[in-house]
């Protein structure tokens, strides 16, 4: 059998071949922008000296001076967003022979304009930057260590942060005491008094967002292909849709039958796929600034729930969900005008008319990967790609779309299934409520249960033991009798295989597939019922004489701050400082696969006063404890003050974020965000504890 390659590979006209020498440069342009630092040379564009400036009486100025090479800069201390971009900070370790007076200075030509690189305006410094502190001296000799963090980029790129140490040994004339100065704050006060004003940062200076908003870091640090790939896996999926798929042979035909010649048509289309690429990009530039608040917002995630509820009920069949007619047909009336307008209509309406069917994909590819704009447009871009492109593709080669299934009843088969999926994924938005509020009335048990039934019920369906309004009856076969077929037979499989995974869960079981989603495993009907949960390891409850709180796997944890500090030094042990939040999948996720680790484990009993922190607990602190934080703003609750805390000493408002340090609040290494490494996490906790003891 002779195949002739005409057919395969189709002659090219001189159309055609321009056609193929854009998209060609297409790829090679999208092929430039994959970076290839480890074949390029080392770039160092930052020189930076010390000096220092005897003022008298025992002051000082102590001065880090940046020599930077044009065309990169590095940014202010404020630079406008602690999202997207590490600020330039300066810390001190504090000792008992000097005194800082004041905050840090910066001195140069401060900048505030666009950055190409995030889309923002932002202030930085080129060329020169000195950044100054005034301290006085206590003894007659200090050796002061000053920490410095900073990030440099130019207009195309950005250099991994740097962190690096330096020190000024001074000596001479001690200063004369000043009785009216005001005593530093001690941080173990920090419930009246959050500000630790002995261990200024460059939050110190900087406005600092706001207290409402930590987010979980699982999209901030997510490489950018990782966000762009699960963008495109929820385009793809939502292709499959019944409002979506039939849709495609429709439009196809419709692009040649209105194009005078094949070229023409074959412009349309890649004019129409583009315009939905730029609608949804648009659409992810729009939400991306509220990612943030939305992460742990009760308020929002209270919406979300609602809002996957309905869409589970749409897609198992109960009501159509459906844009206002107005909407729609305004836009479809655009059409008409023919040309680029006509073809961008085309798609808007394309869009808007899918809507009942691809917004929960469109939630799915913002809102879990993503945390700021431009990873939202990421995320967007791969949708709107995937989405649009069996438009494209089918309208270079319209003769393939006889190989299309036709529409029929296993399109509303996927469109139910996905209905199951998003009624269990609804209940992950109220957990992240109900914990953040105490409410208990979704411990991890109930929360097992049910997604049981839900994945339970999934696979009857798929078997065609549960039929719904608009299901069809199974095909027949050649017996005129109804079978199954082995996609349906291979789904019911899964599903059936995760609900027999999960029914261990209830009884503690980690669960470490889908560690992150339900409750911690503290969080259950026991805990309210015993004091201690099965699971702990040690009959003692107090930890240095302090009443502790069970945390995973039988960790006795504090949940205040100052307890913890005061527990450390009656046991003479380092505390393992955790910043988490209920609504923080990857603090899920680290608990339940890095800490449940001997290496890590029996470190963390052994080794540690453990205290977490919870950012986004919304429990409301006594009228006495309340206070402002670094901005003004009164703290109302515990999650405020802890927020506030992790900002005005560690310039940090994402978690999970890890510090060790002594009981006197020395930071004993540099603090560790996610490592799903355990190797790496346990020697971490190792490097502490050899710190602690030197």
């Amino acid at each position: 059998m002779v195949v002739k390659m005409s057919i395969i590979f189709p002659k090219l006209t001189s159309s055609n071949k321009l056609i193929m020498r854009r998209i060609t440069s297409i790829f090679v342009f999208l092929a430039l922008l994959i970076p290839f630092s480890n074949f390029a040379q080392v770039l160092k564009p930052i020189h930076i000296s010390t000096s220092t400036k005897d003022l008298g009486n025992g002051t000082y100025v102590l001065s880090l001076d940046f020599k930077i090479d044009p065309p990169f800069h590095v940014y202010a201390q404020k630079p406008g967003s602690d999202d997207d971009v590490l600020p330039t900070a300066l810390t001190f370790t504090p000792n008992a022979d000097y005194e800082l007076i004041g905050t840090v200075q910066e001195v140069g030509n401060l900048k505030n304009e666009k950055d190409p690189n995030f889309g923002i305006s932002l202030r930085y410094y080129e060329n020169k930057l000195s950044l100054q502190q005034k301290v006085k001296l206590k003894k007659p000799k200090a050796s002061i260590v000053a920490d410095l963090q900073y990030m440099t980029c130019d207009d195309h790129q950005c250099l991994p942060p740097k962190y690096e140490s330096y020190t000024f040994n001074l000596s001479g004339a001690v200063a004369p005491s000043d009785s009216k100065e005001a005593t530093a704050t001690p941080i173990d006060t920090i419930s009246k008094a959050p500000i630790d004003t002995t261990k200024p940062t460059n939050a110190d200076t900087a406005k600092t967002p706001p207290v409402a908003t930590p987010t979980d870091d699982t999209g901030a640090n997510d490489p950018w292909w990782k966000i762009l790939l699960n963008g495109m896996l929820a385009g793809l999926i939502a292709i499959f849709m019944p409002c979506v798929f039939p849709m495609i042979p429709l439009t196809v035909s419709f692009f040649t039958k209105r194009s005078a010649t094949k070229s023409q048509g074959i412009r349309n289309a890649l004019l129409y796929g583009g315009s939905m690429i730029f609608l949804f990009v648009s659409l992810g530039f729009l939400v991306g600034n509220s990612l943030n608040a939305w992460a742990s917002s009760a308020f929002f995630n209270l919406i979300f729930f609602v809002v996957f509820i309905i869409f589970a009920i749409s897609f198992l069949g109960a009501f159509e969900i459906v844009l206002p007619n107005w909407i729609v047909q305004k836009s479809s009336n655009n059409e008409s005008k023919g040309g680029i307008i006509g073809v961008f209509f085309m798609a808007f309406t394309m869009v808007l008319v899918s809507f009942s069917c691809t917004g929960p994909f469109i939630t799915w590819a913002i809102n879990v990967k993503s945390a700021s704009p431009f990873a939202a447009a990421i995320a967007m871009f791969g949708f709107g790609f995937m989405f649009s492109l069996p438009f494209m593709f089918f309208a270079f080669f319209p003769g393939w779309l006889q190989s299309l299934p036709k529409s029929g009843s296993w399109l509303n088969s996927i469109k139910v299934a996905f209905g199951f999926i998003e009624l269990a994924a609804a209940f992950k938005f109220l957990s992240n409520v109900d914990q953040a509020y105490h409410w208990q009335i979704l411990p991890r048990e109930v929360f097992l249960v049910i997604w049981i039934v839900i994945f339970a019920l999934l696979g009857f369906y798929l078997l065609g033991k549960i039929r719904l309004h608009a299901d069809d009856d199974l095909p027949l076969n050649d017996y005129g009798k109804p079978y199954l077929t082995v996609t349906r037979l291979l789904f019911s499989i899964l599903a059936f295989c995760f609900t027999i995974y999960l029914v261990p869960g209830l009884w503690g079981a980690p669960l470490k597939i889908i560690s992150g989603f339900p409750p911690p495993v503290t969080y259950t009907e026991g805990k309210w019922i015993n004091t201690v949960g099965a699971a702990n390891t040690n009959s003692d409850t107090k930890v240095g004489g302090f009443e502790t709180e069970e945390g995973p796997h039988g960790l006795r944890v504090f949940r205040d701050y100052a307890t913890a500090l005061k527990a450390s030094k009656v046991v003479h042990k380092p505390i393992f400082v955790d910043f988490t939040g209920y609504s923080c999948v990857n603090c899920r996720k680290m608990e339940e696969s890095v800490w449940s680790e001997d290496a890590v484990l029996k470190q963390l009993q052994n080794d540690y006063v453990v205290v977490s922190l919870f950012v986004d607990d919304r429990e409301k602190l006594p009228a006495d404890q309340q206070a402002k934080d670094a901005d003004g703003n009164m703290m109302t609750t515990k999650g405020q003050l802890y927020t506030n805390l992790q900002i005005t000493r560690f310039n940090k408002n994402a978690q999970p974020y890890y510090v060790l340090m002594d009981e006197n609040e020395n930071v004993l290494n540099t603090p560790s965000p996610a490592n799903f490494k355990v190797a790496e996490f346990a020697q971490f906790l190792t490097d502490g504890v050899s710190k602690y003891k030197k």
